[in-house]
């Protein structure tokens, strides 16, 4: 029984979920996407970044992996944390940050992703609905770990679901009228992909304007999301439900929906690789998209240019939504991932919209040095 070094790719620790987690009707299998985030190679993130990967054995299996992304004398990451009990959680915990403080880290964040905050971001501590590809799985008593251990919670995720046979409230309605009346000019286009490059540069210039105060911001360019587009993203984009909105000329919002990939990928990971799934097996995916109809849409991407935030901008998209998909059977519901709680005038509007938060995910932080202070995340609007 211990702790044991093993290679981030290794089948040892990419398996260790579906082991431990294969009788847990939320668990979605996600090896795709840890594949490419734990892979130097193909992850810039950890460039610069010393990176271990730990499993832990307990009666000859294992019960839990873990691993750790850090700078020297800087700060650290725990992610890919996954245990089938307490005592084997625990047991990791201490021992990445051992490793951390032998590193003279000063503060630990977890568990988290080795990059971005779309995939692999915070502690599962609600789960409604089966979790999303892409986004952790944790057993109930992993929250009480950290909290037990000295971690102060930073902030919360929230991933909403919206089902298309219900209703929408009057009071959205009410928010949409209310925004056509202040802003007759206004205008909401559907995505058109005989129109890609057009689009492409109003998500690019909504984007970089309403996400750059944001303190790990970096700005895209149209050439990345143009690649995106022209791979994985533009297979799974669902046109009738992403939308650009304009006032006169000047786009200033879009929210992004796509097929629930988690309903299609973990079908073919266990067969093909990730590198393969991204480059050559594009034909497979164009197959996949067209004929395995997926039940749900997942909202990934919004954005609304600063002076246009609270204004209710976002019913207009709820209020198209449901006029393409409300009663008509084509798909169950929506969900959208992941709003942080330093949004809170977003975390309400959904709520008053009639979204219903499926998933809670909390960040952690610890202070691992002498002099470091934790505090709460900054909220923004």
């Amino acid at each position: 029984m211990g702790v044991e070094e093993v290679s981030p790719l290794s089948s040892e620790f990419i398996e260790v979920p579906s082991l431990i987690y294969k009788n847990q009707p939320n668990f979605t299998p996600s090896r795709l996407f840890e594949k490419i985030v734990l892979d130097r190679r193909k992850n810039p993130w950890l460039k610069n970044r010393q990176l271990n990967a730990f499993i832990f054995n307990k009666n000859r299996e294992i019960a839990g992996r873990i691993a750790i992304a850090y700078i020297p004398g800087e700060e650290g990451r725990i992610g890919f944390f996954d245990a089938a009990d307490y005592e084997s959680a625990r047991s990791l915990l201490l021992h990445a940050e051992k490793i951390l403080k032998e590193n003279k880290v000063k503060l630990v964040e977890g568990p988290v992703n080795f990059g971005p905050r779309n995939l692999f971001w915070g502690c599962l501590h609600t789960a409604l609905h089966p979790v999303l590809m892409g986004m952790n799985f944790h057993l109930p008593f992993m929250s009480s770990l950290f909290s037990e251990n000295g971690y102060i919670e930073y902030f919360r995720g929230y991933v909403y679901y919206r089902s298309t046979s219900v209703n929408l409230p009057q009071k959205a309605f009410f928010f949409a009228n209310n925004v056509k009346a202040s802003y007759p000019d206004l205008s909401l286009k559907n995505y058109n992909p005989a129109l890609k490059n057009k689009f492409v540069s109003d998500f690019v210039h909504i984007y970089n304007l309403a996400w750059r105060h944001f303190p790990d911001f970096k700005p895209i360019s149209e050439e990345e999301v143009l690649s995106q587009m022209n791979s994985f993203l533009g297979y799974f984009i669902e046109p009738d439900a992403t939308f650009f909105i304009y006032n006169r000329d000047e786009p200033i919002g879009f929210i992004l929906f796509v097929k629930n990939y988690s309903e299609i990928l973990p079908q073919v990971q266990m067969s093909v690789s990730f590198s393969k799934l991204m480059t050559s097996s594009i034909t497979l995916i164009k197959l996949l998209t067209r004929k395995i109809k997926t039940r749900t849409l997942l909202g990934i991407a919004i954005g609304i240019v600063p002076a246009y935030r609270n204004k209710g901008i976002e019913s207009l998209f709820f209020e198209k939504l449901y006029e393409n998909f409300y009663g008509k059977g084509i798909y169950e519901g929506l969900y959208l991932s992941w709003i942080g709680s330093f949004y809170p005038s977003y975390n309400n509007l959904l709520k008053n919209l009639g979204c219903e938060p499926v998933h809670i995910y909390i960040t952690y932080r610890k202070a691992l040095a002498e002099g470091v202070t934790i505090t709460p995340h900054q909220i923004f609007y």
